[in-house]
């Protein structure tokens, strides 16, 4: 059954809100985060099919910056949101701080890649484990 509390925006989140084995009570104060969460691995892994697996035409560098960008600034906004809502929590804290270093680091390999200064390897599967590996990171946070 589909518990109202769980409607997202875009998602439901009743299955996994409501799995005893992930948490004990659904924490449906979350919701807002936990979707945004989702949202920033659908656009990370649509950057990093756009930037690394197809050709891109670099007369849109610019663009191309904003768009990085921007999407460093959203995982940083919600880091930061989340981290302050989990400041009583060491391991909240933890997990939040894990989770924005490795997207920073990503980004910046990412954008070392669009400009040429060192290659971010994308063999078949690996933009999936990077999407995974984001996902399992905001999944320690909760």
């Amino acid at each position: 059954p589909q518990c109202a509390e769980c409607k997202g925006q875009k998602y439901g989140f009743t299955a996994y809100f409501h799995n005893t084995k992930i948490f004990p009570e659904p924490p449906h104060e979350l919701l807002p985060w936990v979707e945004r969460s989702y949202l920033l691995k659908n656009r990370l892994q649509s950057l990093l099919v756009t930037y690394t697996v197809h050709e891109f035409d670099p007369t849109y560098l610019h663009d191309i910056e904003i768009v990085i960008n921007s999407f460093r600034l959203q995982v940083e906004g919600l880091a930061h949101e989340v981290g302050s809502w989990g400041s009583g929590s060491e391991s909240v804290v933890s997990a939040v701080t894990e989770v924005h270093q490795w997207s920073k680091g990503l980004v910046k390999q990412l954008w070392d890649h669009v400009v040429g200064i060192k290659r971010l390897q994308m063999p078949k599967g690996r933009a999936k484990e990077l999407v995974l590996e984001f996902r399992k990171g905001w999944e320690r946070v909760w």
